[in-house]
C-alpha cells in the first residue's frame, strides 16, 4: 500500500536523505531526525559532525528549510542539554536555538543563555551573586532578555545550557524605571511571560540581615529546582518519544471571501484577561502540550469563557495563547483548546464563525452590548448577532 508513494512514477515520491543530500529537495511535510543524544551514562558529546565545521550553520539552514507546510523534529536530545560554553561552533549554537524554538516557540529566545551583557551594576548585586555562589549556585550577571536584563541569572545545575531562575535586585535597573508600576509590576510580568521564574531581593532587607536573605533565596532556588525536575520527569513519562516539534501552518487564501483566518501571527493586539486570583489557574507555557496539563488547561479555558462569553472560538484560542505567552495561535494550539470546551456552553454559528455562550444565558435572552476595552478597536465580526441586535435596540 505504501510502496507506490516511494516509486519514481509518483509526482513527489517520499524521500529519505541525509544532511548531505537534501539540498534542492522540498516536500509539504518533512521529518527531521536527530541522531545525537546522551550516551548510556547520560553524557552529551558535542561532536555534531558537519555542524562543528566552519559553515556548519548553513548546512543546518538547508536541513530545516525543506518543508513547505510542516516540519516535525524528533530525537532524544533537548536544547537545554547543549552547553554552549563547551564549544565555539556557530552551527551547534544554531542547533540549540532551533531545538529550543521547536520545543517552546519564540519565547525560547528570551530565556536562553546569551552571555553576560555587562558586569554587576552595583556592589549590592555583586554581593548577592557571591553569596549565592558560596551556596553552590552558578550565577551570571546582566543576561539580556528582549530589551530587558536579568540582574542575576542562576544556571540550572541539571542542564548547564539553561537557566533555572532570575534574581532581581532593586539596583540600577530597578531605579531607572519611570514609575513604581514599571518597577514593581510590569517588568516582572513581562519576564515571567517570557518564561522566567523571578525571585526578588530588596536592598533594605539585605543590609538588615544578608545571611537570612541568602538562605531565603537558597531555599527558593532549591524549591524551583525540585519543581523543574518533577516537570521533566512527568514529561518524560507521558511523552517519552517526543522531543521537539515545529508546526508551520499553511495560510488561507486571502482572495476567498468565505475564508476565516484562524491564525494570528501577533497577539499583542489581543486584550489581556484576568483569571481568578491566586496560583490555582496560573498558566504554565512549558507544560502546555503535556497530557497531564489538560485538566489545568481545561480549568483555564472554562474561566476564560466565563470572562469573555459570548466569544468567537478563534478569539478564545487567541486569549488562551496570549495567557501562555505565545506569539501566535496555530493549528495545534487551536485544536488543543477547542477540544477542552465545556459541553454545557451553547454554540451558535454565523457565516462560518462559531460563538461560545455563557452557561447561564441562552443566545435568545442576550440583551446588552459590550463596548471594546479602552484603546481597542471593535472588529465588527466579534460580537454575535444577538449582541448587535441589542446595540441597535439601545
Amino acid at each position: 500500500m505504501l510502496e507506490r508513494h516511494f516509486g519514481d512514477d509518483a509526482a513527489e515520491p517520499v524521500l529519505v536523505k541525509n544532511l548531505e543530500g537534501i539540498q534542492g529537495e522540498e516536500r509539504d511535510v518533512m521529518l527531521f531526525s536527530l541522531t545525537y543524544g546522551p550516551d548510556q551514562t547520560g553524557r552529551i558529546g558535542l561532536n555534531f559532525g558537519p555542524l562543528n565545521l566552519i559553515g556548519g550553520e548553513r548546512r543546518l539552514n538547508v536541513a530545516v528549510t525543506r518543508a513547505r507546510e510542516k516540519l516535525l523534529v524528533f530525537g532524544s536530545l533537548r536544547p537545554d542539554q547543549i552547553d554552549l560554553s563547551r564549544t565555539a561552533a556557530v552551527g551547534v549554537t544554531h542547533l540549540k536555538r532551533f531545538l529550543g524554538f521547536a520545543e517552546h516557540g519564540a519565547r525560547t529566545f528570551a530565556t536562553e543563555p546569551t552571555g553576560s551583557l555587562g558586569d554587576h551594576e552595583s556592589p549590592f548585586e555583586s554581593e548577592v551573586a557571591e553569596r549565592l555562589r558560596q551556596k553552590g549556585w552558578m550565577v551570571h550577571p546582566q543576561i539580556g532578555v528582549s530589551g530587558f536584563r536579568i540582574d542575576l541569572a542562576v544556571v540550572d545545575p541539571d542542564a548547564p545550557g539553561a537557566f533555572l531562575a532570575g534574581v532581581e535586585c532593586d539596583g540600577a535597573t530597578y531605579h531607572r524605571a519611570a514609575t513604581a508600576r514599571d518597577r514593581d509590576r510590569l517588568r516582572q510580568t513581562v519576564l515571567e511571560g517570557l518564561g522566567w521564574s523571578i525571585l526578588r531581593v530588596w536592598s533594605t532587607d539585605w543590609w538588615t540581615n544578608a545571611a537570612r536573605e541568602t538562605d531565603r533565596l537558597h531555599i527558593a532556588l532549591k524549591a524551583e529546582l525540585a519543581r523543574v525536575r518533577d516537570r521533566r520527569q512527568t514529561a518524560m513519562a507521558t511523552a517519552p518519544d517526543e522531543a521537539a516539534r515545529v508546526d508551520l501552518e499553511p495560510q488561507l487564501d486571502p482572495a476567498d471571501p468565505a475564508a476565516v483566518e484562524p491564525l494570528v501571527t501577533d497577539l499583542s493586539s489581543v486584550p489581556p484577561i484576568a483569571l481568578s486570583p491566586g496560583d490555582g489557574l496560573r498558566p504554565d507555557p512549558s507544560l502546555f502540550y503535556e497530557e497531564n496539563y489538560r485538566p489545568h488547561l481545561a480549568a483555564i479555558v472554562t474561566e476564560a469563557i466565563a470572562a469573555l462569553a459570548p466569544v468567537r472560538d478563534d478569539r478564545l484560542v487567541q486569549h488562551i495563547a496570549r495567557l501562555h505567552g505565545f506569539g501566535r495561535a496555530g493549528r495545534e494550539i487551536r485544536e488543543r483548546v477547542l477540544a477542552l470546551l465545556p459541553e454545557a456552553n451553547v454554540r451558535t454559528i454565523e457565516e462560518k464563525l462559531t460563538f461560545i455562550w455563557p452557561t447561564d444565558t441562552a443566545p435568545a435572552a442576550w440583551d446588552r452590548f459590550r463596548p471594546p476595552a479602552p484603546g481597542m478597536a471593535l472588529d465588527p465580526s466579534d460580537p454575535p448577532r444577538e449582541e448587535l441586535t441589542a446595540l441597535a435596540r439601545a
